[in-house]
């Protein structure tokens, strides 16, 4: 998550009129997939919004389902983020 961050600062920073990104990773444990962490984030030069989500996948799942959900959204001040909500 400190990626995502860094990432919305930097997005905050730039002359840009809007900045939308996605990425997901593979979770592996011994080379075994076994979750999927998607982010999102868009970014305007006052206003951002995040998304995060974890969740198990394959055998894993197949043993404990786990899924975690997370978002924010507010406004960019002095360059910093300031949520006028966020939930999980």
């Amino acid at each position: 998550m400190k990626s995502l961050a860094a990432f919305v600062v930097a997005a905050a920073l730039l002359p840009i009129p809007a900045v939308a990104e996605q990425i997901r990773f593979d979770i592996q444990f011994s080379g075994i997939k076994s979750g999927e962490l998607e982010i999102a984030a868009k970014v305007t030069a006052t206003r951002y919004t995040l998304f995060g989500r974890l969740e198990s996948t394959g055998l894993v799942r197949a043993l404990r389902k786990v899924r975690y959900d997370a978002k924010s959204r507010g406004t960019i001040r002095a360059r910093k983020l300031v949520p006028d909500v966020a939930w999980e």
